[in-house]
């Protein structure tokens, strides 16, 4: 990082003990509980645990999106932690026909499970008000209510957190507004490092002491008074953004945890600029379950002579990298055909009817694999005698 934003950042901090006292106990119950991926997700999300409590103080409030590429990696655990955590929070798999009443009326952070489960006409209701909900200023919708079908304005605007199964869950825009925590299923190594999410007075005491201490420093943040942070705070962290974030949406989501992180100390907040840029990047983004599945096709299209692939074996061949995500897919059954098409569409289009000798099935012309891989894939030129169809 240049040393010009080291020094502002010294600036900026607030070194307030309380702060720092909260940010470590958060890491730790996250850390006590959950295996995750990357080491940036729990100071991301201790930010984000205190910004729920001073959200109003911001133009935007980043949501958080906690996903696995199948069942039991954690994230109803975190997402009960989080429940625990986090200001006024509400908890729900099914809220959608009344989502807007309770970013109105409860005015907390909503954790939304199962995202994956909504049906068409679900995510529709629920998409323009979590698009719109991440903005102070342009969190608001409208419905008619009462007998009189009179119009009444629903403020949106509050923390979210998105809980599914694959990254792809959410329609894009959300992603765009979106930091995201990608879980997946515990090493018994990893097992044995962590402790079971089992609900005890201790536990229980924990998590109050934390929420108890940010209940009593939000009340004393008023529309006129903070005693934290102020405007001059927030703007010097969307400079520091900006000069450190090539991801402009990023600026937005990141900027209120870059102010709230400079409540503690200087390497605390040093330690969450990087956190926020390493999982905001574009590089991050690129590294979806998709991508991941079309660097393996890149590597098995290296090392075959054919020029086309029914997607059954396709699959097969993916699960053949132990190390890959996708070998522990289906309860460990690995992936399968259907969603070895799914994650690819946005690159390749679906599978199509081919013939191989004198067998017929669904598959890809590898050809259709080469603009992905020339835009998404660092590599020598292929050798084309692969790639021209029969």
């Amino acid at each position: 990082m240049d040393t010009m934003y080291l020094d502002t950042l010294e600036r900026q901090v607030k070194n307030n003990e309380l702060f720092e006292n909260i940010f470590e106990q958060v890491v730790s119950i996250l850390t006590s509980f959950i295996c995750f991926q990357r080491e940036e997700e729990p100071i991301v999300l201790a930010n984000y645990v205190v910004s729920t409590y001073f959200y109003n103080a911001f133009q935007f409030t980043p949501y958080i999106h906690i996903n696995s590429p199948d069942f039991q990696c954690g994230k109803s655990t975190l997402l009960d932690i989080l429940y625990e955590l986090c200001y006024n929070s509400m908890k729900s798999a099914n809220i959608s026909s009344a989502i807007h009443r309770f970013t109105d009326y409860q005015k907390g952070t909503l954790l939304l499970d199962e995202m994956d489960r909504y049906d068409n006409e679900e995510r529709r209701e629920m998409v323009g008000i979590l698009n719109s909900g991440f903005s102070k200023r342009g969190g608001k919708t409208h419905r008619l209510v009462g007998n009189s079908h009179q119009t009444q304005e629903f403020d949106t605007y509050c923390p979210k957190v998105f809980c599914s199964i694959g990254s792809e869950a959410i329609n894009p825009t959300l992603v765009d507004r979106s930091i995201p925590i990608a879980l997946d299923r515990a090493t018994p190594e990893q097992l044995k490092e962590t402790e079971m999410f089992i609900w005890t007075p201790t536990l229980e005491d924990r998590f109050d002491a934390i929420s108890m201490q940010l209940e009593n420093l939000a009340q004393e943040v008023d529309e006129e008074n903070n005693p934290f942070f102020d405007i001059e705070d927030y703007l010097t962290s969307i400079a520091i953004m900006k000069a450190t974030n090539p991801n402009a949406r990023a600026i937005d989501i990141t900027a209120p945890l870059l102010t709230i992180a400079c409540l503690g100390n200087l390497e605390w907040a040093t330690e969450s600029l990087n956190a926020f840029n390493v999982l905001t990047s574009r590089d991050t983004v690129a590294m979806s379950v998709p991508r991941q599945l079309l660097g393996l096709c890149y590597e098995i299209f290296e090392q075959t002579t054919e020029d086309k692939i029914f997607t059954r074996d396709l699959a097969d061949k993916i699960n053949f990298f132990e190390d890959s995500q996708f070998a522990s897919w289906n309860r460990g059954n690995g992936i399968n055909p259907s969603q070895v098409t799914k994650n690819l569409k946005d690159f390749v289009g679906t599978s199509k009817d081919i013939r191989i000798g004198s067998n017929n099935g669904k598959g890809f012309y590898w050809n259709d694999f080469i603009p992905a891989f020339d835009k998404h894939i660092p590599r020598d030129v292929p050798n084309q005698s692969k790639v021209d169809n029969e």
